[in-house]
């Protein structure tokens, strides 16, 4: 991954990904445990926490990047049967939207992980596309 670019996260220690110059969404950067599974989308967001409306807008739209641990969506999606659903929209949208470009994580300090690449670049987030400015000048 290029430095300094958007990244989505899911998994156990962002420090490898941090280190190579990733970018995480705030809400991820602590831990899986701000991931919900639902609830009214307002105090999910207010709250630091993040669920289906996020995994909807930053895999479908602006994340560059997926660096995802497989083992851990497992993990979410058998222990709580309330993540499923959402377990099963971040693979459908990393299918989607994302290419697979390397794997790594030797399964003793480093669980195993996945990179994954968007597609097609994301659109800057805010920004409409470029138009040149004109200028009158007298005379």
């Amino acid at each position: 991954m290029p430095p300094g670019q958007r990244v989505f996260f899911f998994g156990t220690s962002p420090i490898p990904a941090h280190l190579a110059g990733a970018h995480f969404y705030i809400q991820q950067v602590l831990h899986t445990r701000t991931f919900v599974p639902g609830g009214e989308d307002y105090v999910v967001s207010r709250s630091g926490f993040w669920g289906p409306r996020q995994v909807d807008e930053w895999l479908s739209r602006e994340a560059r990047y997926a660096v995802v641990e497989p083992g851990l969506l497992d993990v979410y999606r058998t222990t709580e049967p309330g993540y499923r659903p959402v377990i099963d929209r971040i693979e459908a949208a990393l299918a989607l939207h994302f290419v697979l470009v390397s794997e790594g994580g030797d399964g003793l300090w480093t669980p195993p992980f996945r990179v994954y690449r968007r597609k097609t670049p994301a659109p800057a987030a805010g920004l409409g596309p470029a138009t040149p400015a004109t200028v009158d000048l007298p005379g």
